[in-house]
């Protein structure tokens, strides 16, 4: 039977809480969807690329990219707003720009900020849970490498390899009090799948969000990624990704591998617990998140057979 439907009756839907960006993030609220009682998304916003780029020159917004694909993610499926966020223009001076980054942009103009802006999208939208930016300024990125050489912003870390470790840069880079409380309150915290230090480490060091994740009692998850980045994470396998996570703070229960992977388990450290499942489409490219919540929900119904047993 599958695990989804085994939620219900006598077994509680948790409160799921999402930390990343980009695609990969897209695809675990997808998954959360289908099985946790309450989905929060606290959603990295130092891109500083593409259509984000210019919208934080031009208007000094926080990255709106992430925010706009989460929103859209856990919205509900025949939503038409959704579908016109998405679209993005052809030609002309707005070529290339997305028609949800600009509703982000006037709602972060008419609210106080873009925490504000998601909430308020998000309710147009009939969101199935709630989008929070890591901070409501803009924030830069940067990085040390091996050799002690200091790479600042999104793009230019993303280009590099032989990161060593990465921090956010701003005049208020504080997550936000309502984030952190999900977290406090969270059963399950999911990190990944996505970029290791340009997507997950660039949402988790917003200030607050590595302590609040070290006291809350939820059980720590990491999605292993399928393959290596050309740069920021090239030679690491899947214990290198949870070293760094590591080093950074971060601390996870266990590590959910995917069967099809490119990459490599390596060395994982003996205190995280590893289970081996289906993630993946038949390609192997792409977090199927399907799949993805077949198996995050097995492991909450275990931890609550557990909890009887008790």
């Amino acid at each position: 039977m599958s695990e989804i439907k085994k939620i219900g009756g006598d077994y509680r839907r948790p409160n799921v809480v999402a930390i990343g960006g980009g695609h990969g993030l897209s695809r675990t609220l997808l998954a959360a969807k289908s099985y946790a009682g309450s989905i929060s998304a606290i959603v990295t916003v130092a891109d500083d690329g593409g259509s984000s780029r210019v919208f934080r020159d031009e208007l000094a917004v926080p990255a709106l990219g992430d925010i706009r694909r989460c929103l859209i993610a856990l919205a509900d499926n025949d939503s038409l707003l959704a579908k016109v966020m998405s679209y993005r223009f052809l030609e002309g001076s707005f070529q290339g720009h997305p028609v949800g980054n600009f509703i982000l942009a006037a709602l972060c103009e008419m609210n106080s900020d873009l925490e504000a802006a998601s909430s308020a999208l998000g309710e147009e939208l009939s969101a199935a849970g709630r989008v929070f930016p890591a901070c409501n300024s803009v924030a830069t990125l940067t990085a040390t490498t091996d050799s002690g050489e200091l790479i600042s912003g999104q793009v230019a870390v993303m280009q590099r390899s032989g990161i060593s470790e990465v921090k956010l840069v701003g005049q208020d880079i504080n997550a936000p009090e309502k984030a952190l409380l999900a977290i406090k309150e969270a059963d399950q915290i999911i990190i990944g799948p996505g970029s290791l230090y340009t997507s997950l480490l660039a949402a988790l060091s917003a200030e607050g969000i590595r302590e609040a994740i070290e006291t809350s009692e939820g059980r720590k998850i990491y999605i292993a990624n399928l393959q290596q980045q050309k740069y920021e994470t090239f030679g690491y396998n899947i214990a290198d990704h949870i070293r760094a996570l590591n080093k950074h703070g971060i601390k996870c229960d266990v590590t959910l591998l995917p069967v099809k992977s490119v990459l490599e388990s390596g060395d994982i450290p003996d205190d995280t617990e590893t289970i081996k499942v289906p993630l993946t489409t038949e390609s192997g490219n792409i977090h199927d998140h399907n799949l993805l919540g077949e198996a995050l929900a097995g492991l909450w119904l275990r931890h609550l057979e557990s909890d009887k047993e008790v």
